[in-house]
């Protein structure tokens, strides 16, 4: 079999459609769904029948749950804010038909944000991989753990719908800056008062000034200073743990 794309989802009726639209080349679409109480499910359905629920166990855990039900050579990862575009398509396809050394591909993701491309937050992202060889740990942006080569897949784009507004985007920051925080307290990691004046400032430039977010306009600035805020509160939650153990 050829390509499998694996997708949890929960609540995801704003753009679970979009997604499936621009997967409907691949040969199996998997969807791990944690609980969704509105429209998702019933957009899904038009799409797959190989929708599963998975009460939520993480990131992680949850890519691996859909790993278990894949059937296919190659595997997709794909979220449901996300969209390949035609040419990433076409270099799919090309490759998995092709003969590689590689077993994984790393593919480059753009960023909408307040409608706009944002040119200073391009990412590669590891969602290409042989099946049978990868699983996942972490809390937040979970890791990939697998024996074999990475090959970067040139051509096309995966495009990353961010959020729908500035509340969502907020809310979700408070809750991955909290399970950042979670995850370092674990590791016991510490950190004082030059990392929460520091590192958020650092970002900050390195956002705005190193990868050129000031080329695109107020939606990079706000882009850039969500992103400092976002690394303070991770370190503060984590200071806020270790005050109270």
């Amino acid at each position: 079999m050829g390509v499998s794309a694996a997708i949890i989802t929960c609540n995801e009726e704003a753009n679970i459609k979009r997604c499936l639209e621009s997967i409907t080349w691949v040969d199996e679409i998997i969807i791990i769904d944690s609980g969704s109480t509105d429209r998702t499910l019933e957009i899904a359905r038009q799409y797959t029948d190989k929708i599963y629920h998975q009460d939520w166990l993480g990131f992680a855990e949850q890519r691996n749950v859909s790993l278990t039900k894949v059937t296919g050579d190659w595997v997709l990862i794909i979220d449901a804010d996300e969209e390949v575009t035609p040419a990433l398509r076409n270099a799919i396809l090309h490759m998995t038909q092709a003969a590689t050394n590689h077993a994984a591909f790393t593919i480059t993701r753009k960023n909408i944000f307040m409608g706009k491309v944002l040119n200073s937050y391009v990412e590669k992202k590891l969602r290409l991989f042989k099946g049978g060889i990868v699983s996942f740990h972490g809390q937040v942006h979970e890791a990939a753990i697998f024996n074999g080569s990475t090959g970067h897949l040139s051509g096309g784009t995966l495009i990353h719908h961010q959020y729908t507004d500035l509340e969502a985007q907020l809310a979700k920051m408070n809750t991955y800056s909290t399970l950042a925080a979670r995850e370092r307290y674990a590791a016991n990691k510490k950190y004082g008062i030059l990392a929460l004046l520091v590192r958020p400032l650092l970002d900050f430039l390195k956002r705005y000034i190193l990868k050129g977010g000031f080329r695109d306009g107020m939606p990079g600035f706000i882009s850039a200073v969500l992103r400092a805020f976002y690394t303070f509160s991770r370190f503060a939650k984590l200071y806020e743990l270790h005050k109270k153990s």
